[in-house]
């Protein structure tokens, strides 16, 4: 049976943790995850970090946008069956997190790993070829 897979992304500063919950993080609550059907993940903005200077060099740069993405992507390749739909909303640079993610997907598919260490080193050369455009990197094998 398929199911959903929705990636939520939030914008340059904005976390689950804060007081002021975004519209992304609302969402996130509101879908039901109870059943088998539908999977979620809530990505916290760029900008974020309890470190005060790393939070002030994603705000200004960008600094984290690289491990959200790789994130984001490794949990659709562990969680990803043929048939299943996937879903991204983002805000702000989360939307921009997502549109990475699903250039990323349609740009070297999603990689087949036997275990984390695995999928990581894959994650992040299928990263890495993307944004230099080679081929996929799982057909290269």
């Amino acid at each position: 049976m398929s199911k959903n897979i929705v990636l939520l992304s939030d914008g340059t500063g904005n976390a689950a943790g804060k007081v002021w919950r975004t519209n992304v993080w609302r969402t996130f609550q509101s879908l039901d995850l109870k059943t088998s059907d539908q999977i979620a993940i809530y990505d916290d903005g760029v900008g974020t970090s309890s470190f005060k200077p790393l939070a002030i060099l994603g705000g200004a740069f960008g600094y984290g946008l690289k491990r959200n993405v790789i994130n984001l992507y490794k949990f659709l390749c562990r969680n990803y069956q043929d048939g299943d739909k996937i879903y991204a909303f983002g805000f702000s640079r989360g939307a921009f997190t997502v549109r990475i993610v699903v250039g990323l997907v349609l740009n070297q598919g999603l990689v087949k790993f036997a275990n984390e260490g695995e999928l990581d080193n894959k994650a992040r050369a299928a990263y890495r070829a993307y944004r230099h455009d080679k081929y996929p990197v799982w057909n290269l094998q």
